[in-house]
């Protein structure tokens, strides 16, 4: 028995356009796949850089931290924390306010073993506002009502 020639070929002139539609759609599937796969691998590597970044700079930032908090568990820095922060003071000592840029300056560049150079044995005058004036003025009767 010989076999058909007509049967020998699989594809028919009708089947050829719908075989080829059919490779090229697998082809474009498989294409945009890999290429959604690509970006997403892209994605993955820069947010992986980005938290590497983070990372390092946090680890400063500890380190810093660290050394920091080392610094300020002394006793010198402790004391110059007290008394700079909590206004407190040793017994027998004397402490003067210093305002303004005055304070800034002084506390920048003295040490903390030293006290400041800058003392003021002038009294404070106190800020009152307007109304706290009108009251003293007519209530008190003293001569630091205006």
């Amino acid at each position: 028995m010989r076999d058909n020639p007509r049967r020998s070929s699989s594809l028919t002139p009708q089947t050829k356009p719908l075989f080829l539609l059919l490779a090229v759609g697998f082809l474009c599937v498989t294409g945009v796949s890999a290429v959604r796969e690509l970006y997403r691998q892209n994605e993955v590597k820069t947010e992986l850089h980005t938290l590497e970044t983070r990372v390092a700079q946090l680890s400063e930032r500890k380190t810093t931290v660290s050394t920091l908090l080392q610094q300020l568990q002394t006793s010198e820095a402790i004391d110059r924390e007290a008394r700079l922060r909590l206004n407190m003071q040793k017994p027998g000592e004397r402490v003067y306010v210093l305002r303004g840029d005055e304070w800034e300056r002084v506390a920048k560049t003295t040490p903390v073993s030293e006290s400041p150079a800058l003392y003021d044995d002038t009294p404070v005058e106190v800020i009152r506002s307007n109304p706290q004036r009108w009251f003293r003025l007519f209530f008190i009767h003293d001569q630091d009502a205006g």
